[in-house]
């Protein structure tokens, strides 16, 4: 879907169950930082007690192989690129 400076982001499907995710996979130099490992539990920690309708919490994170990950609800519908192109 993306690559940016410190991530990938992907569609996958979890094997258990079939669903739909979006996957965030941090690149393995920044994977490596003891802090941005942190920040990333501060970020689960923060977001699992958010309960909104309009927004997609957090579903799991964890580290594989070289690389720490965020896996959220996938969510059919436009993008904020999309919808900001189509805006203007």
């Amino acid at each position: 879907i993306y690559t940016g400076p410190v991530a990938t982001s992907v569609q996958a499907r979890r094997s258990t169950s079939g669903e739909l995710l979006f996957l965030k996979l941090v690149h393995p130099s920044y994977s490596a930082r003891d802090d941005v490992a942190r920040r990333l539990s501060r970020l689960m920690q923060q977001q699992s007690g958010i309960h909104h309708p309009n927004i997609a919490g957090p579903l799991t994170s964890g580290r594989t192989d070289s690389r720490l990950f965020l896996g959220r609800p996938w969510l059919e519908g436009r993008n904020l690129r999309e919808l900001a192109r189509d805006t203007q």
